[in-house]
C-alpha cells in the first residue's frame, strides 16, 4: 500500500478520501484485493494542483505475505482517468478527435477491411510405418 508520508500527503489534500475494498482473494502467501478510492482534490498534491473536483478511481492489488508482512506488492489503478475527473487532463472529445488510419496503417485505405490469412487443410496423418 502507500507508504506512511504519502498517505498522510494524500489525506491533507483530499480531506473526505475513501477506500472501498470490495473483494479480496487469497492463495498462499498472496492476496488480491480489488478497491475503488475517490475524493475531492481541495488542496495540491505532488504536483497537480486542486481543482475541487471529485473522483472515483478504481484499482487491484496483490501483495506477497512473509511473517504477517508484506514484502512485495503490485498495484494498477485507472490514474489516467481520475486526472480526466478533476479536470487536469482533458478528456478526449471522439466528436472532433478523428484517427486517421491511413497514418497508423500505411497503405491501407480508410474502411479497407484487413486481410485475413488463407487457411489451409492440415495434410492427413500418415499411416504407421509397420501398415505400409
Amino acid at each position: 500500500m502507500f507508504d506512511d508520508l504519502v498517505r498522510i500527503d494524500l489525506r491533507h489534500a483530499q480531506p473526505d478520501l475513501h477506500i472501498d475494498v470490495h473483494e479480496v482473494l487469497c492463495d498462499g502467501d498472496l492476496t488480491a484485493a480489488r478497491w475503488t478510492m475517490g475524493g475531492t482534490a481541495t488542496h495540491e498534491f505532488k504536483g497537480p494542483p486542486a481543482t475541487g473536483k471529485s473522483y472515483v478511481m478504481s484499482g487491484m492489488s496483490i501483495a506477497k505475505w512473509e511473517n504477517d508482512k508484506i514484502v512485495e506488492e503490485w498495484t494498477v489503478y485507472n490514474l489516467l482517468g481520475a486526472l480526466q475527473q478533476v479536470g487536469i487532463i482533458p478528456e478526449m472529445d471522439h466528436g472532433r478527435h478523428r484517427v486517421d488510419r491511413t497514418t497508423l496503417c500505411p497503405g491501407h485505405p480508410v474502411g479497407a477491411q484487413p486481410r485475413r490469412a488463407a487457411l489451409t487443410p492440415a495434410p492427413a496423418p500418415r499411416p504407421p510405418r509397420a501398415a505400409r
